[in-house]
Formats: structure tokens, sequence, C-alpha cells
């Protein structure tokens, strides 16, 4: 009958019975490890994770900020960033920038 993997614990005191000392026929203990490529691709794929999500983040709030900034422009009739805000200079009205000199 073969041996499973699950034994009962023995009873404090008591003789701890055959099979219960040092397995020899398990796996060894160098089996375990890591290998140096399958480490280093971990720390490569959480870096770049880790990254991806700063960068999301960056861009996100870019954005927002974006939003907020030509929302209060727009409430306080400020000039846009190309500097034609409600002038009556070349282009002012139409939408459109004017090519730079």
């Amino acid at each position: 009958m073969e041996q499973t993997a699950l034994r009962p614990k023995p009873m404090p005191g008591r003789d701890p019975g055959p099979g219960t000392g040092p397995d020899t026929t398990g796996p060894c203990r160098a089996g375990r490890r890591r290998r140096p490529v399958t480490l280093l691709l971990g720390v490569l794929a959480a870096a770049t994770l880790v990254l991806a999500g700063v960068g999301l983040g960056t861009v996100g709030a870019t954005v927002i900020g974006m939003s907020k900034l030509a929302e209060m422009r727009q409430q306080a009739g400020a000039p846009g960033p190309d500097g034609a805000g409600g002038g009556a200079g070349a282009g002012a009205g139409t939408g459109t920038r004017a090519a730079p000199a």
C-alpha cells in the first residue's frame, strides 16, 4: 500500500513511528531554487507594471489639470496659450491660430 502525503501527527510522548525520518526520496532542495533568468524576468515585469501605473497616473493628473485650467480661463476670459484672447488682432474670433513668424 502506498504511503499518503498527509500523515497524522504522532501523539506527544510517543514514538513517531516509521517513515517520519528525513525523507530522501522527495525532491532535492536544489530544485526549489529559482533560476536567475526567471527571477530577472519577474523583477522586470514588476518594474514595468509599476512604471506603467505611474505613467498612467501622471497622464490622468495632467489631463484633469489641463481641463480645469482651460475651464478657469474660459470663465475668466483670460487669453489662451497663444496669446490671442479677445483682442482685435489678426485671426481673433475665428478660432484659428496664426502661423509663427
